[in-house]
């Protein structure tokens, strides 16, 4: 067994126990990061084949802290701070070259902040 800390490469299923470093490959998705029992736990990037990426602070599989997700499939951007895999409180979020910074409660914007479109930044309400 590789020490912690020392990047591992496994393919595959992931063993319910294991706990490292890691680069797990997938048919559908590469994860390179922390893991702790056979589920993202620490910093790590998770790239999901065409579809989208997610980079951040991990709490048993689910982004909890910073993080971002860029989504190709509904062409979106959200950064900020994630509870549970939800984006929650202040941060940004941007579809379609549309953009809002400020509060956002389960993925939605919400209550007042500033959006950008076309290169201009304006006050707005959800």
């Amino acid at each position: 067994m590789l020490r912690s800390g020392t990047p591992q490469l496994m393919t595959g299923p992931v063993s319910e126990k294991f706990t490292g470093t890691t680069l797990l490959s997938t048919d559908n998705s590469v994860y390179v990061g922390e893991m702790r029992n056979g589920k993202p736990h620490g910093q790590g990037t998770w790239y999901l084949r065409d579809k989208m990426v997610l980079t951040g602070n991990w709490n048993n599989g689910e982004l909890q802290g910073k993080g971002t997700v860029i989504s190709i499939e509904t062409n979106s951007i959200a950064s900020g701070n994630f509870e549970n895999g939800r984006q929650q409180g202040e941060g940004y979020f941007e579809q379609n070259g549309r953009g809002f910074y400020g509060q956002i409660v389960d993925d939605v914007p919400e209550g007042t902040g500033k959006c950008v479109q076309d290169n201009q930044i304006t006050a707005c309400e959800f």
